[in-house]
């Protein structure tokens, strides 16, 4: 793309709020893509700088941006491109990751409509987020709307906003759109984690975003894949509590160790096979004098089912008590901040999430029915 008016006006605008210009990394070598007297006018008369012709005229007789950016205090213009078909001053396949010798090099990263050019986007934008320094500002203009076959992508504010977040050790100061190559009017646009809502918009103009982006500290970008707002937010609503199963073992008298270490396979592969056996986790309560055989037979055969990768399929806490600890208030407390109340303590417990006891003796097809 390069430097329309809107550009232009945008680079202004965020010289007046306090990017600093000093050393520029451009993603493309930006063009001057507008008419001289658009250049003058928007200059002169829009941001009031009244410099004269002669050197406004030697600024844009460059074709390129790099003796405008040095206008607007760079003492450092680099540029990156494919191939030096336009003189770049750094070739970089941006679908790869950079040399991390161009890590927090530039004040500035100008990105002009470069971006849905390149296959790989979430390399191509990391590379630019890493050449910052801290401190350092990322200005982007990308195609949002009605640019179907200008290049591979259009982006929306949510991909810009979850990108440049607090994860990545970023924030978006200020984001606008425009419709129209050379409208002079800019809406706002807000960020919809904010406003609980998407940004959406079906028009019929080229539609683009103008954004600037401060890097804050110096995370791990992308340790987490960027979320749409909408669905984690209506994830968070609806995803269900963990499911506490109390496991009752009986008394050797009652159940041979050889068939408690049966049942106990037969549980762990019930609960393998249930679909909410993301969210159990066991509690298993034995007579205190069996605990600590009780301990190694239940973590025997919890860590033989891991070793099969059956375990793969949820994730759990195990937890082992003695009836006695159950009735003392130390481990009711400790019981209750695992989200058990024993409401009751005679041949069942009751639970007051997922509601179910289980009799490891009496274990059947119909134990798992939550």
């Amino acid at each position: 793309m390069g430097i329309n008016v809107n550009g232009l006006r945008f680079l202004l605008y965020t010289k007046s709020k306090g990017v600093d210009f000093s050393s520029v990394a451009m993603i493309g070598r930006q063009g001057l893509h507008l008419t001289f007297e658009q250049f003058c006018t928007i200059i002169n008369q829009e941001f009031g700088y009244k410099i004269n012709t002669g050197k406004l005229l030697d600024i844009y007789n460059h074709k390129y941006c790099d003796e405008l950016l040095k206008f607007l205090g760079a003492n450092i213009v680099h540029s990156f491109d494919y191939s030096f078909y336009e003189g770049s001053s750094h070739v970089q396949d941006f679908n790869l990751p950079i040399d991390n010798k161009y890590f927090y090099q530039y004040s500035l990263v100008i990105e002009g409509g470069t971006l849905e050019h390149i296959f790989n986007f979430p390399i191509a934008i990391k590379n630019c987020m890493q050449m910052l320094k801290i401190g350092g500002h990322y200005i982007g203009i990308s195609p949002t709307n009605n640019y179907m076959g200008h290049g591979f992508y259009q982006f929306s504010p949510e991909l810009y906003f979850r990108i440049f977040s607090s994860n990545n050790g970023f924030h978006i100061k200020e984001m606008f759109f425009h419709e129209g190559r050379e409208a002079h009017e800019w809406q706002k646009v807000p960020d919809p984690e904010e406003i609980k809502s998407r940004i959406e918009i079906i028009n019929s103009q080229p539609t683009l975003l103008l954004f600037f982006a401060q890097r804050l500290a110096d995370c791990e970008i992308f340790s987490q894949p960027p979320l749409q707002s909408d669905y984690v937010s209506n994830w968070k609503k609806s995803s269900p509590k963990s499911i506490y199963l109390l496991v009752d073992i009986p008394s050797e008298s009652e159940l041979s160790i050889e068939k408690t270490e049966n049942k106990l396979l037969e549980l762990f592969n019930h609960i393998i096979s249930h679909p909410q056996a993301k969210l159990f986790n066991l509690v298993f309560v034995c007579e205190q004098q069996n605990k600590f055989i009780m301990e190694e037979l239940i973590f025997s055969v919890y860590f033989s089912i891991l070793a099969d990768n059956k375990f793969n399929y949820f994730t759990h806490k195990i937890q082992l008590i003695s009836r006695s600890e159950l009735l003392s208030n130390n481990q009711l407390f400790k019981i209750i901040d695992c989200q058990i109340l024993m409401h009751e303590f005679s041949n069942n417990y009751l639970l007051n999430e997922g509601k179910q006891t289980i009799h490891l003796g009496e274990l059947s097809d119909t134990t798992f029915k939550i």
